[in-house]
């Protein structure tokens, strides 16, 4: 195993804290991770990504929000060459409700219950018959991330030619 014992050249304290105009007048620490010393050893300052959405500045929802759209483009994906109806919708959910159940009892989800934490939706309130007639299904995931975000929508759309779109994401 690999380990890190210095960082060079070690940043001080107001390079990391003085907003920077090119940035965004944003500091260091607040758009970059940034590995430091503290009194104990060097650790992980922040954890942030250059995002310049505040709501995924956060590595870990945005890692938590990759996570979420792989797996449901992975289910979409196996799908392709299924009816388009109830019983595909039915199947779809429930690997998602399964996908997102198990990012609850790993402490990925804020709440204490499925109900609290998330909702999977791909029925006929996701669609238009426009979608339908055209081949396409549309399911959409909400979930409350465990940090200080109130809620991600994303919403996939399945095309007849089997190609899966992530539709712009809302953010609470």
């Amino acid at each position: 195993m690999l380990e890190v014992f210095d960082v060079f050249p070690p940043p001080t304290f107001e390079e990391m804290h003085k907003p920077q105009v090119e940035l965004g007048d944003y500091s260091l620490i607040e758009r970059v991770s940034l590995f430091g010393f503290t009194p104990e050893k060097l650790t992980l300052l922040s954890d942030v990504t250059a995002s310049r959405d505040e709501a995924y500045r956060l590595a870990s929802v945005n890692r938590l929000f990759s996570l979420v759209v792989r797996a449901a483009r992975r289910v979409g994906e196996n799908s392709v060459f299924q009816p388009n109806g109830e019983a595909l919708w039915a199947r779809l959910t429930d690997h998602l409700n399964a996908l997102m159940s198990d990012l609850l009892a790993v402490g990925a989800l804020r709440g204490r219950s499925p109900q609290e934490a998330f909702s999977v939706r791909c029925d006929r309130s996701t669609m238009t018959q426009n979608d339908l007639d055209n081949g396409r299904l549309v399911c959409e995931i909400s979930f409350a991330p465990a940090v200080p975000i109130e809620q991600i929508t994303v919403v996939l759309a399945l095309n007849n030619s089997g190609q899966v779109n992530l539709l712009l994401p809302e953010v609470v």
